[in-house]
């Protein structure tokens, strides 16, 4: 190996030209990264519009006013690595995803979704879960709201207008490792829509034993470590699904990480 390039501590820099979109009345532009290693300041058209620092965890910045719409921009990104002190590997780049991303002035910011406790029937099955949920927005103003639960084959199960709220689900389909049986979350509020699918499910550790639904279950899978022979950190869609068909074909029923973030794609196609 090159030591002086695997010893170099100097910054890096990276840089592209995209076309700024025309942004219509009351919207705002975003840039959103999933994970530079370990500090990064941004710049458009050489002015700085953010930093941050922390590796395997995802930022992002308003440039609503820092974009002229419809002409070119330069965005340049300066990324350095760990302070010269750290016992581990001096790593850096942006080794996550990137996007320009254009929302309503006020959007969907995040969304809780938790299954609190699920009732058994006496002669087996479930008779309801106990289910609540809290949509959090970018800024406290009043909009319309609707929320829509819906099963499998699209039909709606629960209903509400409000941004915050619990709920008892009758005669769920539960979410288990032999039947991934998923429901589809879906917020709509003022100009802004979203939708995740999730699953119903109990889960928790008695004795050293995690009990799924009340039932025992066997863990086996695989640590998922981010680095290709080509693309080293930087994972395409590609590679995400080889890695989960092989997984399936071996047999594996869980993946956690203890060196990078999970894709959220890779979450998703799970």
């Amino acid at each position: 190996a090159n030591l002086d390039i695997h010893q170099n501590t100097e910054p890096v820099w990276y840089q592209r030209s995209f076309i700024a979109p025309k942004l219509g009345q009351n919207t705002k532009a975003f840039l959103v990264f999933e994970s530079v290693s370990h500090t990064a300041h941004v710049y458009i058209n050489d002015k700085e519009v953010g930093s941050h620092e922390g590796a395997e965890s995802s930022f992002e910045f308003d440039v609503t006013n820092a974009l002229k719409e419809g002409t070119s921009q330069l965005l340049s990104v300066r990324v350095s690595g760990k302070a010269s002190d750290s016992k581990l590997y001096d790593y850096k780049g942006i080794d996550g995803k990137v996007s320009l991303e254009i929302r309503p002035s006020n959007y969907i910011k995040e969304i809780k979704f938790i299954t609190k406790g699920i009732t058994p029937l006496a002669t087996g099955g479930v008779d309801f879960a106990q289910c609540e949920y809290e949509v959090i927005t970018s800024e406290e103003q009043v909009a319309p709201v609707k929320i829509v639960l819906k099963n499998f084959k699209g039909d709606k199960v629960f209903e509400s207008d409000k941004l915050t709220d619990s709920f008892k689900l009758d005669r769920p389909t539960l979410w288990s490792l032999d039947m991934p049986y998923l429901y589809t979350f879906c917020v709509e509020f003022g100009d802004d829509y979203y939708e995740q699918q999730l699953g119903i499910r109990s889960s928790i550790i008695l004795e050293n034993q995690l009990l799924l639904n009340s039932n025992p279950v066997k863990l086996h899978g695989f640590n998922y470590i981010k680095d290709y022979p080509l693309s080293g950190r930087s994972v395409s869609d590609t590679q995400l699904a080889h890695d989960i068909e092989l997984m399936t074909w071996m047999g594996a029923n869980c993946i956690t990480s203890t060196t990078s973030k999970l894709p959220e794609e890779l979450l998703n196609w799970a």
